[in-house]
């Protein structure tokens, strides 16, 4: 027993809708991988503009970062000259001050005080003074 005209031209009615679904389906499918390899390109294309950027950004704080290096150095320098002039205009003025004002601003040494007994017996130590 075969199946009648009437049941097969339902059953290729229906074949046809699924026929159409999946084309229709498969259509879909194209469009979302299109879509998705565009958002795959922009998303590769934003990150090396952002790549660029960072290095950019990497290089000028870089050169900022020498330059404050290098502002710092001269600030030093110019601070170890300043210091070496006044020091140098300091030791100007005193040679020219008159000699016994030289004598009055030197340091007093961190020497020993004898007294006059401990004097005494030093001489005779040293053999300086005779007994």
């Amino acid at each position: 027993m075969g199946l009648t005209i009437k049941e097969m031209k339902s059953n290729l009615v229906r074949e046809r809708e699924v026929v159409k679904d999946m084309l229709t389906n498969m259509k879909r499918i194209r469009a979302s991988i299109k879509q998705s390899r565009q958002t795959q390109k922009e998303l590769r294309t934003r990150l090396k503009e952002e790549r660029l950027f960072n290095r950019v950004v990497k290089a000028d704080n870089l050169r900022l970062e020498r330059e404050q290096r290098a502002a710092k150095r001269a600030d030093r320098v110019a601070a170890r000259i300043a210091k070496a002039e006044a020091r140098l205009a300091e030791l100007r003025l005193k040679a020219s001050a008159p000699k016994t004002i030289r004598k009055n601003q030197r340091k007093a040494s961190d020497g020993v005080v004898y007294s006059p007994e401990q004097i005494t017996e030093l001489n005779k130590t040293l053999g300086l003074v005779e007994v």
